[in-house]
């Protein structure tokens, strides 16, 4: 006859340390089944897109699984930014439409923007306009009493 012996308390608490662990995990599955990476990431470009031209461009041997997130979150970000300064520049002219032009103005005002996109030509956009300082008149205060420039023959 042998004897049955009882678990001790350490195994008991281990045993409940390990089931909690199990439902734990179980509970993280279930509540990640149905949502995409998007929804996760709270982002609105696509992820996957994203992951698909890194593996396919051969940037690198191999992709990690965030990258693609990552940058989809920066590229969002790049975008918000400069429909933002856009439309800053379409209420300026007093447009509803953002335009090429109003892009072109907006990432040509931005010293960083200006910088990252600086070999880049929009279409239909036109060019900044741009005048010498040298080319201005000189700030008189005679010249613009009645509203006209002191002329040099006078």
């Amino acid at each position: 006859m042998s004897a049955v012996s009882s678990p001790s308390p350490a195994d008991l608490r281990k045993q409940q340390e390990e089931e909690e662990e199990v439902k734990k995990r179980i509970r993280r599955a279930l509540w990640n089944i149905g949502t995409s990476w998007p929804l996760k990431a709270g982002i609105k470009f696509p992820i996957s897109r994203v992951g698909r031209y890194l593996r396919q461009g051969r940037y690198a041997p191999r992709v990690a699984a965030l990258a693609p997130v990552f940058l989809a979150a920066v590229l969002e970000y790049l975008v918000a930014e400069i429909l933002e300064m856009a439309g800053n520049a379409a209420k300026a002219n007093k447009k509803k439409l953002i335009t090429p032009r109003h892009l072109l103005l907006a990432i040509r005002n931005d010293n960083e923007f200006s910088r990252l996109l600086a070999g880049v030509t929009i279409a239909q956009a036109g060019v900044v306009s741009y005048i010498n300082p040298v080319l201005l008149p000189k700030n008189n205060k005679t010249a613009h009493k009645a509203g006209k420039f002191k002329s040099s023959t006078s």
